[in-house]
């Protein structure tokens, strides 16, 4: 199933930059600066045939980031966010969608709230 997925993948995320974990799994998600990145919803089922698995991105996060990440969910799916030790901020809005300015006022507040309250978040 592995060599199916990862092609599956690769036609997905052909023109995108991709990550590849220590474990060799190909995750669609991009290093921003080296402490933001940036990536689709965490799927499960027939849709992580072409998304990054929910169990495969926690184990990316809590192995290469420790207690040292938090997760922006920025749309309206949800997931098991457990998984991430509860290191999840829901901020939901209608895909394709912006924000409200209070909502993003918001986000950008918590982002730095976060990023400064540790050199390694």
């Amino acid at each position: 199933m592995e060599p199916f997925k990862t092609k599956i993948r690769g036609m997905v995320a052909r023109d995108k930059y991709t990550t590849t974990s220590d474990s060799g799994v190909v995750l669609d998600l991009s290093y921003i600066t080296d402490r933001i990145i940036a990536m689709a919803t965490p799927a499960e089922k027939v849709e992580a045939l072409y998304r990054n698995h929910t169990k495969e991105l926690a184990n990316f996060f809590n192995t290469n980031h420790r207690e040292h990440y938090m997760i922006y969910n920025l749309n309206e799916k949800s997931y098991d966010f457990s998984k991430f030790y509860d290191r999840v901020q829901l901020y939901s809005f209608p895909d394709h969608h912006p924000p409200s300015l209070q909502m993003l006022f918001d986000i950008v507040t918590s982002m730095d709230s976060f990023l400064s309250a540790d050199p390694q978040n």
